[in-house]
C-alpha cells in the first residue's frame, strides 16, 4: 500500500508541477504583454504631455494677443472720446455762424487742394514722363 501511495503522490506531484509550469508560462506571456502595453502607454502619455504643452503655449500667446488688442481698443476708444469732446466743444455750425469768412477760406483752400490733387492723378501725360526717363537711362 505504501508503494501505491508513493506512485499516486508522485503522479499528483508531477501533475501539480506540470500545471504550475504551464501557469507560470501563461503568466510570463501576460507579463510581457503588459510590459509592452506599459511602454506604449508611456509613449502616448509623453505625446499627450507635449500636446498639452503646445496647447498651453498657444493659449498663452493668444491671451497676450487678446490683451494687446484690448489695450489698443481702449486707446482707440479714448481717442474717439477725445475727438467727440473736441467736436462737441468746436461746433462747426456755431463757428460758421460766428465767423463765416474763416470757414469759407478753409473750405476754399481744401477745395483747391482737392482740385490740384485730382488734376495730378488724372493727368494723361504723367506716365509718359516716367517712360521717357526710363528709356533715356
Amino acid at each position: 500500500m505504501g508503494f501505491k501511495l508513493a506512485i499516486i503522490t508522485t503522479g499528483l506531484l508531477i501533475a501539480v508541477s506540470t500545471s504550475s509550469w504551464f501557469y507560470i508560462k501563461i503568466q510570463d506571456k501576460e507579463i510581457a504583454t503588459l510590459k509592452a502595453n506599459a511602454v506604449v502607454l508611456e509613449q502616448k502619455i509623453d505625446e499627450q504631455n507635449a500636446s498639452i504643452d503646445n496647447y498651453l503655449a498657444k493659449q498663452k500667446e493668444t491671451t497676450e494677443q487678446i490683451s494687446k488688442l484690448n489695450d489698443q481698443n481702449l486707446a482707440s476708444m479714448r481717442e474717439v472720446s477725445e475727438l467727440r469732446n473736441t467736436f462737441q466743444k468746436h461746433s462747426m455750425t456755431n463757428l460758421a455762424m460766428a465767423k463765416p469768412g474763416l470757414i469759407e477760406n478753409i473750405i476754399n483752400k481744401g477745395t483747391a487742394k482737392v482740385k490740384t490733387d485730382f488734376l495730378e492723378l488724372t493727368d494723361p501725360k504723367m506716365f509718359e514722363e516716367k517712360n521717357e526717363e526710363t528709356i533715356n537711362n
